[in-house]
């Protein structure tokens, strides 16, 4: 591209991201980040990089579930657009955690065609919240918890599952 993307170029490219989670098209939503993007997800947890990296990432976070994008608002600020909205999970167990966050994508041209490409995602939104709702959903919540453990371990490993905990923290300065 020669010029630079405008605003709905970039919506566009930030909007394949929830299509493709809600087709569950792991190779269109992995596909959606640039080379060596990342995943951000919670903010404070250890990023995403890379494809493998980002793949793994959808079968731990994205695969199992269905999820539901509603979207409150969107800006676009340069090359980023910045997301208000709540992400409705709906686990095997059929638990609904509703998750308000804010998401932040960076986007940059990438590839051979310079085509528009995610670079960063950032979702801020906090683990606590998310893991109360999930206990306080009675036993179907706590089975959705002990499906998640080993799938998180299976699909991350140990470094992972640390690296996943660390969002614990809270968004905090970070945010």
């Amino acid at each position: 591209m020669s010029s630079a993307p405008f605003a709905d170029e970039l919506l566009a490219t930030v909007q394949a991201s929830p299509a493709a989670v809600g087709a569950h098209d792991k190779d269109s939503w992995v596909g959606l980040f640039a080379t060596y993007g990342q995943v951000n997800d919670p903010v404070g947890s250890r990023p995403h990089i890379g494809e493998a990296a980002i793949s793994k990432f959808y079968d731990t976070f994205i695969a199992p579930n269905t999820i539901v994008f509603e979207v409150e608002n969107d800006v676009v600020a340069g090359m980023s657009v910045l997301r208000d909205l709540t992400i409705h999970t709906t686990m095997s167990t059929g638990v609904t955690m509703h998750i308000p966050m804010h998401l932040r994508y960076d986007v940059v041209e990438d590839g051979p065609a310079a085509s528009l490409k995610i670079d960063r995602l950032f979702a801020f939104w906090e683990l606590r919240a998310m893991i109360g709702q999930l206990l306080g959903a009675g036993s179907d919540g706590l089975l959705a918890s002990a499906k998640l453990g080993p799938q998180l371990l299976k699909n991350q490993g140990l470094n992972g599952v640390l690296g996943f905990m660390r969002g614990l923290k809270g968004v905090r300065e970070t945010g």
